[in-house]
């Protein structure tokens, strides 16, 4: 975890589908450097199970884990992430949009 994203901000991260493969720890270390290199009111959408859990997954045997909805939302406020919406695809992926606040 120590890339820096060449020290680049960006208006907008996206973490489809993958950011519930790593444990809590890095979870947390990867929403702060999100966090960082967000300009101010830049955006952060990711999936994630709304659902705490830890599952393997089938097909690779790796661990996964979802924080859960509370535990995301407890962690964009430590980040300076506002939560803006949430919503659900058919395929019943669970989707949260943030945006930077510096307040």
């Amino acid at each position: 975890m120590t890339s820096e994203f060449f020290n680049v901000k960006f208006d907008i991260i996206i973490a489809w589908g993958f950011l519930f493969c790593f444990n809590s720890i890095e979870q947390e270390l990867i929403l702060s450097k999100i966090s960082t290199h967000l300009n101010t009111d830049g955006e952060f959408l990711f999936t994630a199970p709304i659902q705490k859990a830890k599952w393997t997954d089938i097909m690779t045997g790796q661990q996964l884990e979802s924080l859960g909805r509370e535990q995301y939302i407890n962690l964009f406020k430590m980040k300076e992430l506002e939560l803006q919406r949430e919503f659900q695809d058919r395929g019943e992926n669970h989707y949260y949009e943030t945006k930077k606040n510096c307040e």
